[in-house]
């Protein structure tokens, strides 16, 4: 899993170029041990390691091979892989799970409540932490950037230059390959805590906190079966994508597209789901907030709504969003 996860860290905010990870050579133990992961492992296991009994064996000597040798449902498989194959697993979650010590950002919306209008979406995941941050241009129209670095948890900071990029694909629009535009500065993020951290970029250094779609509820998370927080897209149209926060019944959606003049845009749509396998909302658009670099201005939100759209989820990390003109696609988790 992890060649195509690298490979699309930045296609997911519409890169033309692969990131240095992704192009590794298939040799690469780390890229094979993903695929094998893919292939083999997860015929039992979670397609996130964190999530399932595999963690347990990073950062052990001979972890993989162990668990095969000893845990009797797994010794078929030392008859299917090599021991380079074995080998490769073990380097890639070695790669991927972080330390028990490690501070692991929780995935969804953060904000500065002091300051509203500008928004972060956080993700963590392979080995990566993928940062998108909303905002507002010089102009008043809205703006975004992204950056995806690797994250080993050995220090509680994710540092890296933000990417920009224009003309993608709109929201009704065919797809189009966005292509890079000039950056706007780096970013560096100290996590104080899993819900906790403050950002520190070309607008200075802002205190953030994952923000809470039911003040007051804990914990926040979805309800069982809900969609899982985090960023979906469509792997068939890389270049937009789409921040799905969920806690409890109450869903939070940010679109990262482009206009039609190809500039980037986001748009945002909140609400409560009726069930857990459908959300419908109207998608607005806001404008004259904060800049990336300037003091606190409360955003405007623009009437009418852009769009009318509806999510029918298949699980909670695959579903079908359909837009105003009728077309449907579908999206699933990132990671």
């Amino acid at each position: 899993m992890v060649p195509a996860a690298l490979r699309s860290i930045i296609l997911l905010a519409a890169v033309a170029a692969e990131s240095p990870a992704a192009a590794q050579p298939a040799s690469d133990p780390v890229a094979r041990g993903a695929q094998v992961y893919r292939e083999v492992c997860m015929r039992c296991h979670a397609a996130d390691p964190m999530r399932d009994r595999p963690a347990s064996a990073a950062r052990r000597e001979n972890g993989v091979l162990t668990a095969i040798e000893t845990q009797g449902p797994m010794r078929w498989i030392r008859n299917l892989l090599s021991d380079a194959d074995i080998a490769a697993v073990q380097a890639w979650l070695d790669f991927v799970v972080l330390p028990a010590t490690a501070i692991r950002p929780q995935t969804g919306v953060w904000w500065n409540p002091v300051e509203p209008g500008r928004g972060y979406v956080f993700e963590y995941g392979h080995g990566f932490a993928v940062l998108w941050a909303f905002y507002f241009g010089d102009d008043g129209r809205p703006d975004w950037a992204t950056t995806a670095v690797r994250y080993d948890g050995s220090i509680p900071r994710v540092e890296g230059a933000l990417a920009q990029f224009r003309d993608g694909q709109s929201l009704l629009a065919p797809w189009r390959e966005a292509q890079p535009a000039p950056s706007p500065g780096s970013v560096s993020v100290r996590l104080d805590a899993p819900a906790q951290a403050t950002l520190v970029w070309p607008g200075g250094s802002v205190p953030i906190v994952r923000a809470l779609l039911n003040p007051g509820a804990s914990p926040q998370v979805p309800d069982s079966g809900y969609p899982e927080p985090g960023i979906w897209w469509n792997p068939a149209e890389p270049g937009r994508g789409f921040a799905i926060d969920v806690q409890g019944t109450q869903l939070l959606l940010v679109a990262y597209l482009y206009d039609e003049d190809g500039r980037a845009v986001w748009l945002t749509t909140n609400g409560t789901m009726p069930t857990r396998f459908r959300f419908e909302g109207d998608w607005f658009r806001f404008a004259d907030g904060q800049t990336l670099r300037g003091a606190f201005l409360p955003a405007r939100r623009i009437e009418p709504p852009v769009a009318r759209i509806a999510i029918d989820f298949d699980s909670p990390r695959a579903g079908t969003l359909t837009l105003p003109n009728g077309r449907r696609f579908p999206i699933v988790r990132y990671f």
